[in-house]
């Protein structure tokens, strides 16, 4: 799937720009605080509901340790599938394991009928220059054809036979052996001083929450305020104070429910119900760091002080800090 030439771009040009630069803040907060322990975090999980029924899916050709501790967490309460393309099908291993099955031997296994046409998002919220403006970062840094296969079983396979299709940035497993799941955004606070988080990603993190999962919440703070500017026009800001806010959800004192306009839904058609969380609640702060490559080309701005603190990685890594992923400092 997508080895041929413009296989991956097309497929990603059906997406909202916003969504396809949600992907660039991933791989920044990945680079910066995941990379340099790569045994002890995963990403590629998503989770849907159909018929009632809640399931769990990695969108991998393998698992790694922290896929299996996820794994040994969720199997005993819900359905659980690695899926990943091969000779053009979709082929699910049940727990990961074992023989796959094609496709359509999953649907009749698990009785799903498709209940809407594949995902295409509205023209008004896939701005072409954007988009493939994160097609060439992709391509840059090697995760073009990993971002189109994932956006393919999120777009033309979830979508089109789940409800509720939700996914988690990474999980992270600390050395207390404890599962985090990290949600990653690229955003700022409405004019009342709240953070929105989607109703479905909320019930998800409170359902994670109940397996002794923790959530953290990491948001790549937009200095500007401003909804327009994209990732990398931030990027390219070096008079914003360009740094990472961070806490854990409090998923049981959430309760104010509001409705945000369509464009910020994954079609940019459908009014997007979420919850408030409040500023305070993602207090602690760490600065962005950057490598010239990140702004495609153009040279960025390094946080203040030089030499080995603003390298791509240097000594910001979590796993080196007293509020880190892998040691519940949180």
């Amino acid at each position: 799937m997508f080895e041929a030439a413009g296989c991956a771009e097309r497929q990603l040009l059906r997406d909202k720009h916003t969504l396809l630069e949600g992907y660039v803040t991933e791989y920044l907060f990945e680079r910066q605080f995941l990379l340099p322990e790569p045994d002890c975090y995963t990403g590629g999980w998503w989770s849907a509901v159909a018929h009632g029924q809640r399931y769990f899916f990695l969108v991998s050709d393998h698992l790694n340790a922290v896929d299996q501790a996820v794994l040994d967490t969720l199997s005993p309460h819900f359905p659980c599938y690695r899926a990943y393309p091969k000779d053009d099908t979709w082929y699910f291993y049940e727990n990961g394991q074992g023989e796959g099955i094609p496709m359509e031997q999953f649907l009749a296994r698990c009785q799903l009928s498709a209940i809407r046409p594949v995902l295409k998002a509205a023209a008004g919220v896939r701005n072409s220059e954007r988009q493939n403006r994160c097609i060439d970062f992709f391509a840059s840094h090697g995760l073009l054809r990993k971002i189109a296969v994932e956006r393919n079983f999120a777009d033309d396979f979830l979508s089109v036979y789940f409800d509720a299709m939700v996914n988690v940035d990474f999980f992270t497993l600390r050395r207390d052996g404890r599962l985090s799941a990290v949600e990653v955004k690229f955003k700022y606070e409405s004019a009342s001083g709240k953070f929105g988080i989607n109703v479905g990603q909320l019930q998800l993190f409170s359902l994670l929450e109940s397996l002794g999962v923790q959530i953290q919440h990491w948001i790549l703070y937009n200095d500007a305020h401003d909804k327009n500017l994209s990732i990398f026009g931030f990027l390219e800001r070096s008079d914003l104070d360009r740094h990472w806010r961070y806490g854990l959800i409090p998923t049981d004192r959430i309760r104010e429910r509001k409705i945000a306009p369509s464009e910020t839904s994954v079609t940019g058609q459908n009014q997007q119900p979420y919850y408030e969380l409040d500023q305070e609640e993602l207090k602690r702060e760490r600065p962005l760091l950057l490598c010239d490559e990140d702004t495609a080309g153009e040279a960025a701005e390094k946080s203040a002080g030089g030499g080995e603190e603003t390298s791509c990685i240097s000594a910001e890594s979590v796993y080196n800090e007293k509020d880190n992923l892998t040691d519940g400092g949180l």
